[in-house]
């Protein structure tokens, strides 16, 4: 992921910085690059979609449970909840 922001970076700056300066921009990027991590931000929103939604997910059928529903109940409405948010993430990714 580092290397894909540096090119970006430097790929930008073909306008206003010669070759030269280029080049040691990208070596001072990569060497600052290498005390952080770097991620995109679509997948960190992922993560943290797909972490809500099973905390949201487990309190559901923790409240289930308590109001009495069978073991076979609360696992159709697991699976089935848990194939609803796949899919929904799925689709909000591909946009």
């Amino acid at each position: 992921m580092r290397e894909l922001f540096v090119e970006k970076v430097i790929n930008t700056t073909e306008n206003f910085l010669d070759n030269n300066q280029r080049i040691k921009l990208k070596e001072i990027l990569m060497k600052i690059c290498l005390n952080y991590q770097i991620e995109m931000l679509e997948q960190t929103k992922k993560q943290e979609t797909q972490k809500n939604n099973t905390d949201i997910l487990n309190k559901f059928i923790s409240s289930k449970e308590i109001e009495g529903c069978s073991t076979r109940t609360l696992n159709y409405y697991k699976d089935n909840i848990t194939k609803m948010l796949d899919t929904c993430i799925l689709l909000d990714v591909n946009k």
